[in-house]
């Protein structure tokens, strides 16, 4: 067996990451459904420049196969920095990945300042177990529905 070069890296949101990330983002669609995929990459790109974005990548030997991107703002109530994951994806053959991304993109967080890191994960998901495992709580849920056209 080869031994594999793994990695996860805080990157920049431009337009080589995104060109990069293209199948990635429309797999994870795919998967998750909901509204149509359009992203917003000049509003994404603003509140990366404005450091609100925070965008990791999976890259095994160099490919990528999976991202992480998470909102950080000041919470209205209680003035602490807050992080929510906006959108999680890694391929079926790398989830295995999925913890040691979580450890990863926490610590990142927290050296920034982070007090407190949410993730949107699907009800009953692998994910939803392992964050568990790691500590996180779900002091309340949030339920959606689709009030547009």
């Amino acid at each position: 067996m080869t031994d594999r070069t793994i990695t996860i890296e805080r990157r920049p949101l431009n337009p080589d990451i995104v060109t990069e990330l293209k199948h990635l983002i429309v797999a994870n669609h795919a998967e998750v459904g909901g509204a149509p995929l359009d992203p917003q990459w000049m509003t994404l790109y603003q509140m990366h420049v404005n450091r609100a974005l925070k965008l990791f990548v999976v890259y095994v030997d160099g490919v990528a196969v999976g991202y992480c991107a998470h909102l950080v703002t000041v919470h209205p109530l209680h003035g602490e920095l807050w992080s929510h994951s906006v959108a999680v994806y890694l391929v079926p053959a790398w989830r295995r990945l999925a913890r040691r991304l979580v450890e990863e993109v926490e610590a990142a967080l927290k050296a920034d300042g982070v007090a407190w890191v949410a993730w949107g994960v699907p009800e009953g998901s692998p994910g939803l177990r392992m964050l568990r495992r790691l500590g996180y709580g779900m002091p309340e849920v949030t339920l959606r529905k689709r009030v547009a056209g």
